[in-house]
């Protein structure tokens, strides 16, 4: 069951980063990016069941949250009209 749900969430994973990729708008982006790390994360916690991997994924969904609010507090004092 473990590796459906890790698939799953692999192919999720790969779907952002394409779509982040491919995407020329850059406020288009970040919602792929923030999709790509939790997915990312979830795989990670899947695959390796470990204690510290655990805690590992949980610093790593962590710092992506803090990066993704950065980058879009960031983007909304740069393109106030932009961002409603």
């Amino acid at each position: 069951m473990f590796e459906l749900v890790a698939t799953i969430c692999a192919t999720i994973a790969i779907y952002a980063a394409l779509r982040a990729v491919l995407e020329k708008n850059i406020l288009l982006k970040l919602p792929f990016i923030n999709v790509m790390n939790f997915a990312v994360a979830g795989v990670v916690a899947l695959i390796l069941p470990h204690p510290l991997t655990i805690i590992a994924t949980i610093a790593y969904f962590v710092g992506a949250t803090l990066e993704a609010n950065a980058i879009a507090s960031t983007l909304s004092r740069l393109a106030p009209e932009v961002i409603p």
